[in-house]
């Protein structure tokens, strides 16, 4: 049986540990409004049955505002949907959202369609400027799996080798990242039998994840 991306978590008491320890660690939350917009504020108490916030400037919408989004907690990141309520610059959010868990395998990869192929452009191999375009076997918020269609920098693409480049999303979103080679290996036939890379995604800065995570 093929293991779940997410797994809920369906007692509040769970929900409320959850929710308490990101607000000890003053984490930031991302959210996604029934309007589109993003909202993002930085946890600062658990009070009252809920997290509240402040949001780094005063948000156009106020009240009660149906969302969806992320946050971490301990050393899981959560996805939630449920009511925000935004007054000034504080946002609050109760214990009754639906909460789902991210499984980590490290983390979840998704298997890219070609249909829905993510394209990938390299623009620099440890500190060597470069140009080639790669496609994408699998995807992850840590890393990624691609391939290229020719033996096109197969010198350069060493384990520990660090890589600079630039995701194209279906979507006309991209996103800059930079990570390391940490294995090369024969691809399946079916994709060409190219040589396979495994990339691991070096995000200091917590705004890489959320970023990938709302694409």
């Amino acid at each position: 049986m093929a293991r779940q991306p997410f797994q809920r978590v369906p007692e509040v008491a769970d929900k409320i540990m959850i929710l308490r320890q990101a607000a000890q660690d003053k984490e930031e939350f991302v959210c996604k409004l029934e309007s589109e917009e993003l909202l993002s504020f930085t946890a600062v108490v658990y009070g009252s049955g809920g997290v509240v916030g402040n949001s780094p400037e005063l948000f156009p919408l106020q009240g009660k505002q149906t969302a969806v989004g992320n946050f971490k907690s301990g050393d899981d990141r959560y996805f939630f949907k449920g009511h925000v309520q935004i007054f000034g610059n504080s946002v609050s959010l109760d214990s009754q959202i639906e909460l789902f868990k991210l499984e980590r395998r490290k983390t979840f990869r998704v298997e890219m369609s070609p249909l829905y192929r993510v394209s990938m452009h390299i623009s620099e191999i440890s500190g060597k400027l470069v140009s080639e375009e790669a496609s994408i076997g699998d995807l992850s918020i840590g890393g990624l799996r691609f391939f290229l269609p020719s033996r096109a920098l197969q010198e350069e693409l060493k384990v520990d080798a660090r890589v600079r480049g630039i995701l194209h999303f279906q979507s006309m979103k991209t996103l800059n990242f930079e990570g390391t080679i940490k294995h090369s290996r024969m691809g399946p036939e079916e994709e060409g039998g190219y040589l396979n890379y495994g990339i691991e995604f070096f995000h200091p800065e917590r705004s890489f994840t959320q970023k990938m995570t709302m694409v």
